[in-house]
């Protein structure tokens, strides 16, 4: 799958979309919107090759002026990001509630 068709498929059709990046080396950040999702691949794939680490907001938005959620114009796709420590994962079996880590799951 290109990095066009994921995006075309998580995001919105419409309105002004998001690309955030941060730079640990000199802690730069910079966040832009754009207006296609042509523009936020060259933009990640540009950002990326200057060192940056790259994230697109799951939204698209009314307006540029922020990313709160009053501002949300579409939203297709909702993703969970779940950190936790490998050997702190919680599951249940069988009623009760063991501690194990990932790759005994």
């Amino acid at each position: 799958m290109t990095i066009k068709t994921f995006l075309s498929r998580v995001l919105g059709s419409e309105g002004n979309y998001c690309v955030f990046a941060a730079r640990s080396r000199d802690n730069r950040r910079v966040q832009k919107f754009y207006d296609t999702v042509d523009e936020v691949e060259a933009a990640a794939q540009d950002l990326d090759a200057d060192g940056y680490d790259v994230y697109f907001a799951l939204a698209t938005f009314k307006t540029t002026e922020n990313r709160k959620a009053d501002n949300v114009h579409q939203l297709r796709s909702i993703f969970l990001d779940l950190d936790c420590g490998c050997l702190n994962v919680l599951h249940r079996i069988e009623g009760e509630y063991y501690h194990s880590g990932v790759s005994q799951i």
